[in-house]
């Protein structure tokens, strides 16, 4: 036993010689006293503001650090430039490559969030382990924001990045951890489309998010995303799904933003759509009385009647389109 504890002796006193030695390698140290915000996952917390330095913890996204010192010199490591922090936090102390934290202020924090957050959503090519972390870090600072439309912000990014976070999903992984448990989590949230063989977070999450801020940018802005978000199924060439889906989608957006900031983008998205459906109804000109469907005449009146409240570029091109689409449905019909 003596000779182990002696082992154990010699080692830590060689651990904090090569502390020693790398610290002052690194150079004189400027004081400070601030916050920092982390910007990353499992950040590498270090004994000395140096690469080689024992890894002391790793550091979740969005933990925020009270930074005391920092070097004198900024470090080039790889493509990164930046000075080292010594932090204090989470159990623990010690040094933070610069360019994995931020400077926070906890009269911005609702802001500070959303930039992060925000950042985060909108890369496409983090790993899943990311994304996970974004969720959770999202999740973790929602509860405390203090302004409605922030926090309505925020929840709006967490949609996101939990949809990219099961774009990367397959059949082949969905049975290994960590997508397994990742799935069972978050059983609500998503659904599995067994036509792409895709899981989606579901329209209407965004759409209720939306009417939390209605007529404003931030509620167009959703708006726009629940337009697009993908719904599950196939109609493939069928002239009543596809007229049914353009109007729960383009047609849904122009309800609440008829001239808003993606208004004439919504219009050119309709007016594809309901080209292709003329040139079904083209190869198919009894379809509206060998498929009958009283609610086609609703959706096209319905649609009619929003597509005329907006003033965006393309509305004369969609609106004579619908109209000779509910021309082909009277005539056919007989109505």
């Amino acid at each position: 036993m003596r000779g182990f504890n002696r082992f154990w002796a010699f080692a830590l006193m060689g651990l904090w010689l090569c502390c020693m030695n790398v610290a002052q390698a690194a150079g004189p140290e400027i004081a400070m006293d601030g916050l920092k915000i982390v910007t990353a996952s499992a950040v590498q917390m270090r004994a000395a503001p140096v690469t080689t330095a024992p890894v002391v913890t790793r550091l979740k996204l969005g933990v925020t650090m009270r930074a005391t010192r920092r070097t004198q010199q900024e470090e080039q490591i790889g493509n990164m430039r930046g000075y080292w922090y010594f932090v204090t936090g989470e159990g623990a102390s010690g040094w933070v490559f610069g360019q994995f934290l931020r400077d926070f202020v906890p009269e911005k924090q609702d802001a500070i969030w959303i930039g992060l957050a925000k950042e985060r959503a909108t890369n496409k090519n983090l790993k899943f382990a990311d994304y996970a972390d974004t969720y959770g870090f999202i999740s973790s600072v929602l509860p405390k924001a203090k302004d409605k439309s922030m926090g309505v912000e925020l929840a709006f990014n967490r949609l996101i990045v939990l949809q990219r976070s099961v774009n990367l999903i397959t059949f082949e992984n969905a049975k290994t951890q960590p997508y397994k448990r990742w799935l069972e989590m978050r059983q609500g949230e998503v659904f599995h489309d067994e036509i792409s063989g895709q899981w989606l977070v579901p329209a209407t999450a965004f759409w209720k998010l939306a009417d939390q801020v209605p007529n404003s940018p931030l509620g167009d802005e959703i708006s726009r995303f629940a337009a697009s978000a993908p719904l599950g199924g196939e109609c493939e060439g069928d002239i009543s799904c596809n007229l049914a889906r353009s109007l729960m989608t383009e047609g849904e957006y122009l309800k609440r933003y008829p001239n808003g900031r993606f208004a004439a983008a919504a219009l050119k998205e309709a007016g594809e759509v309901l080209a292709f459906i003329q040139k079904e109804l083209a190869s198919q000109p009894n379809y509206f009385r060998d498929f009958p469907d009283d609610s086609n005449g609703k959706v096209l009146q319905d649609y009619q009647a929003i597509v005329g409240n907006s003033r965006a570029a393309g509305v004369a091109q969609v609106m004579g389109q619908l109209r000779a689409i509910d021309a082909r449905y009277r005539a056919t019909t007989r109505r």
